[in-house]
């Protein structure tokens, strides 16, 4: 969240020195994991905060928020859990508010998805639509106090890390300086290492695995796409570490 807004708001000190004014909502593009409320509560916290730096701009405090359900937590074990994950993951999304979503099929991490991956992503989303109705409420998770409790933590914790990073000189330079990299990594690690000590469990990966289950590994072409996006932060899938410290 720090960062999303950091970034932002290099654009809106941009257009200050200009002497410009920008009208139009601006578009936050969030991944969303598989833990269920504080997903909806990050989302929340997002619109939240960026309210408070509209204020100080006077720009539209709307935001067009589009959410992609993580890739950092699908493994090519047990493959087809992947697809309750993105489940959870997209419910998280909308019940959070977001404005459009993209749900990533079951085999986006480890392959290029088939036409089979595909119709069940998007079957997923005309589930949440037709069959469970997550459309047609506005706020759900208005008046929760555990997701309002959430939320009002994880919006203070964000705009502690978004200051230090405007004092630091602001996102391009935190970037130069490799700051975000650094923080990004080892949040990482640690995530990593609670996964490998079972603190946090990945089903079919390091709780209830298939000792007839062998892993898949990556085409040449996914990983030579991988490759070409992500040139500054590389994409870290947490079953590639596990699953290389199970053997």
């Amino acid at each position: 969240l720090a960062c999303a807004l950091a970034h932002a708001h290099e654009y809106l000190v941009e257009q200050s020195d200009k002497n410009s004014s920008y009208k139009k909502p601006f578009r936050f593009t969030v991944a969303v994991g598989s833990d269920f409320f504080g997903e909806i509560a990050k989302l929340r916290a997002l619109r939240k905060l960026w309210t408070i730096i509209a204020k100080e701009y006077k720009v539209s405090s709307e935001i067009y928020l589009h959410c992609e359900t993580s890739l950092l937590n699908k493994s090519s074990l047990d493959a087809n859990n992947n697809m309750l994950r993105t489940t959870t993951e997209g419910m998280s999304a909308v019940i959070g508010g977001c404005n459009s979503l993209t749900v990533n099929s079951y085999n986006a991490s480890f392959e290029n998805a088939n036409d089979f991956s595909e119709r069940m992503a998007r079957n997923q989303q005309l589930i949440f639509k037709e069959e469970s109705y997550l459309d047609k409420v506005a706020d759900m998770g208005a008046g929760s106090y555990f997701i309002e409790k959430l939320t009002d933590e994880i919006a203070a914790k964000a705009w502690e890390e978004f200051k230090i990073i405007e004092s630091k000189g602001g996102f391009i330079a935190c970037l130069k300086s490799n700051y975000i990299q650094e923080k990004i990594h080892e949040q990482a690690a640690e995530l990593i290492k609670q996964f490998r000590e079972g603190q946090l469990v990945l089903v079919g990966v390091n709780k209830f695995q298939n000792p007839k289950e062998k892993q898949e590994q990556r085409s040449k072409s996914k990983e030579a796409n991988l490759n070409t996006q992500y040139s500054i932060l590389n994409t870290i899938c947490l079953s590639d570490y596990l699953v290389k410290e199970n053997a």
